[in-house]
């Protein structure tokens, strides 16, 4: 038997239902179209750039400070780069996260050069995109020291002792007088002499060291130069047992 009364219960129930759910706001991804018009000042949204000095075998990377790109798009290499230098450097770009993008040139830059660099916002994110150009200057260390490779090899003339031969390898050609000058080479922090000599290649010094006795114990051997050979802050130094 039909009920008056179960029908407006369940009138009543359904509207109040309908009325929550009209009421109720659903969150909406944003679409491209809103990503896009929303607009984008690089001169406030880069957080991390070029130092003013940095290596020849540097790469170039700008850190931003919210995503600025699809996680889709990360990690792949770019068709165009938005890079453009001055003077003109090769190389791809590529976004290593949705917040930081990198410049990886083809071959070390050139030492001593000073580059302007411009991040060409709308080939990054798009033509349709509101964003700016981004310029940034930085300059390749003048006199750097890539590293030293040897071994400690016997020295016949005594027991037990043995000299370090190896190669100081350098960003540019340099002299080996003046190398001369700022190497410092030492065995548990007493200075020992040694010899420098150029080679086929100017920006390779062959270094060996004074003869050293061999102990029971491991010793340190480190090699130093100013701060001046590095891009780094302090002296630069390497250490062999």
């Amino acid at each position: 038997m039909h009920n008056p009364k179960s029908a407006v219960f369940f009138t009543t129930v359904t509207i109040i239902i309908l009325c929550c759910m009209c009421g109720r706001k659903e969150k909406v991804p944003a679409t491209v179209a809103a990503r896009l018009a929303q607009k984008l000042d690089l001169s406030s949204a880069v957080v991390a750039r070029p130092a003013e000095i940095v290596s020849v075998m540097a790469t170039i990377d700008l850190e931003f400070n919210t995503s600025v790109v699809p996680q889709h798009q990360v990690s792949g290499v770019l068709d165009k780069s938005p890079f453009e230098f001055e003077p003109a450097i090769d190389g791809r770009a590529q976004w290593l996260s949705t917040a930081a993008v990198r410049f990886t040139p083809t071959k070390p830059l050139k030492p001593g050069q000073k580059y302007k660099g411009i991040f060409r916002g709308k080939v990054a994110l798009g033509a349709q995109k509101q964003v700016n150009d981004y310029e940034f200057s930085f300059k390749a260390a003048e006199q750097e020291i890539l590293g030293v490779d040897g071994d400690f090899v016997p020295d016949m003339s005594g027991k037990d002792l043995a000299k370090f031969e190896g190669y100081l390898r350098f960003a540019q050609p340099v002299n080996a007088g003046e190398i001369k000058r700022d190497l410092r080479v030492r065995v548990e922090k007493k200075s020992i002499d040694f010899t420098l000599d150029p080679t086929d290649d100017a920006s390779r010094i062959k270094l060996t060291s004074a003869s050293v006795q061999r102990g029971a114990l491991q010793q340190t051997f480190l090699v130093y130069l100013p701060a001046k050979y590095t891009v780094k802050a302090g002296e630069w130094q390497r250490e062999f047992l």
